[in-house]
């Protein structure tokens, strides 16, 4: 039976893959097609500021969260599922800088 650590480091999961996904497609979107940029106006400063506040924000709270939850007990399960969600935070984050 899953706990409620395992639950919340699975949301934090979730919330890394979302912004990893929100941040490359945007930078594409900025890039467009054939390197010649969107052809509308785009404030990329707010929808920056939109991205984190919706996924990346929460999911460094909720890993924060479990890692406070499992003071008392260690429990493997959540240590795998945190490693992994930073893992693809790191790889979305150096993708990002290369598409830019």
């Amino acid at each position: 039976m899953l706990n409620l650590e395992t639950w919340v480091s699975l949301g934090s999961l979730g919330m890394a893959v979302m912004f990893a996904a929100l941040m490359i497609s945007f930078y594409l979107f900025l890039v467009g097609p054939d390197a010649k940029g969107p052809q509308i106006f785009v404030d990329p400063q707010g929808v920056l500021i939109q991205i984190i506040s919706i996924s990346g924000v929460p999911s460094l709270i909720l890993a924060g969260t479990v890692f406070g939850l499992q003071k008392t007990y260690a429990v493997k399960y959540t240590a795998i599922i945190l490693i992994v969600s930073g893992i693809i935070l790191i790889v979305s984050m150096a993708i990002a800088l290369t598409i830019v």
